[in-house]
């Protein structure tokens, strides 16, 4: 994609691009997602999941 000035975006409620949904959706889950973003260079989603060693999730939880 072409990319996006991130900062002008950054906590406001009255654009919407999904962003802050998304961030608020990993929260949910103990995550955090990190968006970088520049006018002609793109764009970066890193998303960031804790997982704990011996959890004990079956394979139909996950996602949920």
């Amino acid at each position: 994609g072409k990319g996006f000035d991130s900062s002008l975006y950054k906590n406001r409620s009255d654009i919407k691009f999904g962003l802050n949904i998304m961030r608020e959706r990993a929260a949910e889950i103990g995550a955090e997602i990190d968006i970088t973003s520049s006018l002609e260079n793109g764009s970066r989603i890193a998303f960031y999941l804790p997982i704990k060693k011996g959890g004990n999730l079956d394979e139909i939880d996950v996602g949920r």
